[in-house]
């Protein structure tokens, strides 16, 4: 937060198709993504998740995959990554032994992830639909 207050416009990170994220642009998808996570979380309260509630990240190695990670550490959550190169048994015991209930994931790893949730529900992240705060 204070890094991207002392220098949004810096560069941040650079996305695989080359786009560069400032720091403020990162720090306000994972603030607009944390804000997704608290309203979509079954156990969160009063706009809070109860501290370090488990939120499995499902996704290649990707911009939206940090963005993910830091929307998580926003929102009061632990994060659980979770390779979608497992295989199907490995990823629903990870799921089933963390107790998570909010699977974070791309778009394009839905078809491998909806056999495996169990009670889970899964959130697709598309960080250029994120509005920047």
């Amino acid at each position: 937060e204070q890094h991207a207050a002392n220098t949004p416009e810096q560069t941040a990170l650079l996305t695989s198709s080359g786009e560069a994220l400032s720091y403020a642009e990162v720090n306000g998808k994972a603030n607009a993504l944390a804000q997704q996570i608290i309203a979509q979380h079954p156990k969160a309260q009063a706009g809070l998740l109860p501290a370090d509630t488990p939120i499995a990240l499902y996704f290649s190695r990707s911009s939206e995959m940090l963005v993910a990670i830091l929307a998580v550490l926003k929102a009061g959550g632990a994060y659980v990554p979770v390779s979608p190169d497992y295989p199907e048994a490995r990823v629903e015991f990870i799921l089933t032994d963390t107790n998570t209930d909010l699977v974070l994931t791309q778009e394009s790893h839905l078809p491998s992830l909806n056999p495996v949730l169990g009670k889970a529900t899964a959130l697709s992240v598309n960080t250029h639909a994120l509005a920047v705060e």
